[in-house]
């Protein structure tokens, strides 16, 4: 399990490393209003989120797919790419769409390394004791392992939260970082 002092190291580095890259992500953030705006017409993807102990909190992500047509049948969103522009790939590509998580990461509601915050009818299906102990996180283990394979399914996931929490580790986040 995460130690208290492994806890509060990692809090510390989460403040520092947000704290440096906020001029660079203010900047960032501004040069991606204009081109965001005229292709999704809004700015921000905003949704509820199971966070540390499965406490809900408001999560923020710049807009990077068009909305759902009218009629058509809700679906994952990996499987919806038709939905998906190429300013928006970019976006995901390069993580840029996850700018407004620094801000969630200095106030202490997320970490850089921690289990993805899940909509809560996915995290029920992932709860682990491990996961609820920590905060969620830009990246972590699970994040690794997907871009390697393209589809997580759950028991993996479990496994790979479980193992984070019993090892994260000041050379564990830099290691995911």
């Amino acid at each position: 399990m995460l130690r208290a002092r492994n806890a509060r190291v990692i809090r510390i580095m989460d403040f520092l490393f947000a704290l440096v890259l906020l001029p660079f992500a203010l900047l960032i953030f501004v040069l991606l209003l204009l081109p965001e705006l005229a292709v999704f017409r809004r700015i921000f993807y905003v949704s509820q989120r199971a966070g540390q102990g499965g406490k809900l909190f408001t999560h923020v992500k710049l807009q990077t797919m068009y909305g759902r047509r009218r009629g058509a049948s809700p679906g994952r969103a990996h499987l919806e790419t038709e939905r998906i522009p190429p300013w928006g790939g970019f976006l995901r590509k390069t993580h840029l769409d996850e700018i407004p998580e620094i801000v969630f990461i200095l106030m202490g509601l997320e970490s850089f390394v921690g289990p993805r915050p899940l909509l809560p009818e996915h995290a029920a299906l992932v709860s682990t004791p491990e996961r609820a102990l920590l905060k969620p996180g830009w990246t972590g283990l699970s994040q690794i392992f997907l871009k390697r394979r393209g589809i997580l399914p759950g028991r993996i996931q479990r496994r790979l939260d479980r193992e984070l929490g019993r090892k994260l580790c000041f050379t564990l986040y830099f290691r995911i970082l």
